[in-house]
């Protein structure tokens, strides 16, 4: 029995249908996703500092975040051209620094300090490439760095503001969806939502920007992948996954401007096709206030409608079936608590697993390579609720084993 807390799509999108035969492909297994990170005091600029090798993925994979932060160098040996690009004149021993912490898939070390002037700074160290992240004015900047010093990881601004991007994939699995930093001899810089920033083309030793290099996934490039997904209705109407971008009144919409945006209740439902490649299934108002000024697809649903995840889910299969990785499927909320949610509300959905796309991994584990842990989960085995810890990337294979045969999906924080 399919669990659904929502009104199915049926109208607009069509009545789910069988899904279509999976087949496993066996892929080799990396690294998982490194602990949540903790706050570390930065030793006193009277300490001597250490220079530190860069650090590989297997070292990384083995170490502790607090193995991390203490292997990290001290931030006042970070060199003076990556000091002053983030507080002009100043040196890293004249910046009082207050602590060190993880970010960027806790690969980066992340030190804050304040300057003599009181003012606040940020500074950043890659582990994996062994660089300090120095700041860059805009892309202009960026095009003028010799081909021999293209960095590793950098801060770049933008009329969005500064990104800290790097050229390293989140997860070392060859069979798992995700941005990819390698495209047809392209190097993409991406931010840690995965959105390209600069591209470096290691053909022509070239800078380019990700629309030169066309590796941004607009509405245009959603519309032609997701129409690659086709399905026949329980009313026997044949219908693909473009369906997912089109308006129907008093139903769904593609917002078009903030203004749009703004002007939804709160708790709406809002699904989001990034320029990544990623799908988001509930956002927040103020994050898709702040995707959409990055160039994402925002699309709202009306009177309770919600889309069949499993269709988006598949539409995303379909891409990685045909050698198309940087198409997946992530779960979010709506950002507030069910006492402020304001105007028809979704509560959540339930997905069936069989209806979850699945490949053997070949080391033992039923992965799907598209869809993320949801991150308001619960399992149900047909009599009871299933709640446990689950592996981010192998939480599949643990609801299996959990003998969960549906997840409750919710979307509230």
């Amino acid at each position: 029995m399919k669990v659904v807390l929502s009104l199915c799509f049926v109208i607009l999108l069509a009545a789910c249908a069988p899904a279509p035969t999976l087949t496993p492909v066996p892929s080799p297994v990396g690294e998982s996703p490194t602990p949540t990170a903790t706050w570390t005091p930065v030793p006193t600029a009277t300490a001597t500092a250490t220079p530190m090798p860069k650090l590989t993925r297997e070292d990384l994979k083995s170490m502790s975040v607090d193995d991390k932060l203490k292997m990290a160098p001290q931030a006042e040996s970070a060199p003076k051209d990556v000091v002053s690009s983030f507080a002009a004149g100043e040196s890293a021993r004249d910046i009082t620094w207050s602590g060190k912490s993880l970010t960027f898939w806790d690969r980066v070390v992340a030190y804050e300090g304040t300057t003599k002037s009181g003012e606040k700074v940020t500074l950043y160290y890659d582990l994996e490439s062994g660089q300090w992240a120095k700041q860059y004015a805009d892309f202009d900047e960026v095009s003028k760095i010799p081909a021999d010093e293209a960095p590793g990881v950098m801060v770049v601004n933008d009329e969005n503001g500064a990104h800290l991007i790097r050229n390293k994939l989140q997860y070392d699995y060859d069979w798992i969806s995700q941005p990819q930093v390698m495209i047809e001899g392209k190097m993409v810089f991406r931010d840690e939502k995965g959105y390209p920033k600069a591209v470096f083309n290691t053909n022509t030793e070239k800078w380019m920007t990700p629309e030169e290099a066309d590796v941004v996934i607009t509405k245009e490039k959603w519309i032609e992948m997701l129409s690659q997904y086709t399905w026949v209705g329980d009313d026997g109407i044949k219908r693909n996954g473009s369906n997912f971008l089109k308006d129907y009144p008093g139903f769904s919409k593609i917002l078009t401007t903030r203004s749009e945006i703004e002007e939804q209740s709160i708790g709406a439902h809002f699904q989001v096709f990034n320029p990544s490649g990623e799908i988001t299934f509930w956002m927040s108002q103020e994050e898709a206030i702040n995707r959409f000024s990055e160039g994402a697809v925002i699309e709202i649903l009306y009177e309770g409608m919600a889309t069949e995840p499993e269709i988006l889910a598949k539409a995303a299969f379909q891409q990685w079936s045909v050698g198309n990785k940087n198409i997946f499927l992530t779960f979010g909320d709506v950002g507030v608590s069910r006492a402020k949610i304001q105007g028809p509300f979704i509560g959540g959905v339930g997905v069936k697993i069989s209806d979850i796309p699945q490949i053997d991994d070949g080391q033992g584990h039923i992965v799907s390579p598209v869809v993320r842990l949801p991150k308001h989960a619960r399992g149900y085995n047909g009599k009871s609720i299933i709640v446990k810890v689950f592996d981010p990337v192998f939480w599949l294979s643990d609801y299996i084993e959990a003998g969960a045969t549906s997840i409750t999906i919710d979307n509230l924080p």
